[in-house]
């Protein structure tokens, strides 16, 4: 302590212009470490990037009797623009069946495969491969929108099960407007709980 009070008794005793350099290099010296300490802040704070994502939704839905299960495949591409998706999702048709056709949504609008009905209950696999359609080229969608919609119902509605539906990670992939295959893609799927009819 001794030290530092003989220090600034020295630089008292200094000519006005070297005491304001010294100043001027020890303020200097704060700002840095302060900015420094700044940036480290913002880097441990700021939301780490989430992945691109092709999910279902909703993650969970029951059907009983002759309901139906209407399921969106979701896309988020965050801030990436996409020209293509294509997706397919096998699922149990035991079962479950597509009760009705596939219907597009209203961003990716050209159709470049998409399983009818009778295909995808044969197969137990929609596949729904969309393209940017021409008339769109100068405002591709990007960030969170519906790619397609499905509408499944139960084979055996007696039956009680909880069946999984998810896209399948090696035949599912979102295109940019560069034709590039867009990388990490994350894949959420859903589960359909079929619930028996009470009795009457």
């Amino acid at each position: 302590m001794k030290n530092i009070i003989d220090k600034l008794n020295a630089i008292k005793t200094l000519p006005l212009k070297k005491r304001l350099r010294i100043l001027g290099i020890t303020l200097f010296a704060i700002l840095s470490f302060a900015s420094v300490l700044a940036v480290v802040r913002f880097r441990l704070l700021r939301p780490k990037a989430v992945a691109p994502s092709v999910y279902l939704s909703p993650l969970a839905i029951s059907i009983s009797g002759n309901q139906e299960a209407m399921i969106y495949i979701m896309v988020d591409s965050g801030t990436t623009s996409i020209s293509a998706a294509h997706v397919e999702i096998p699922f149990d048709s035991g079962n479950l069946r597509l009760s009705r056709e596939v219907s597009i949504g209203a961003f990716l609008k050209q159709p470049i495969k998409v399983s009818t009905s009778n295909e995808a209950n044969t197969n137990g696999r929609v596949v729904v491969a969309l393209g940017l359609h021409p008339n769109d080229r100068v405002s591709p969608p990007s960030g969170q929108f519906v790619l397609a919609t499905l509408v499944f119902s139960a084979t055996n509605p007696q039956l009680t099960s909880d069946v999984r539906v998810d896209p399948d990670t090696s035949k599912t992939n979102l295109v940019d407007m560069q034709t590039n295959f867009v990388r990490p893609l994350t894949l959420y799927g859903s589960v359909i709980s079929i619930i028996p009819p009470s009795p009457t």
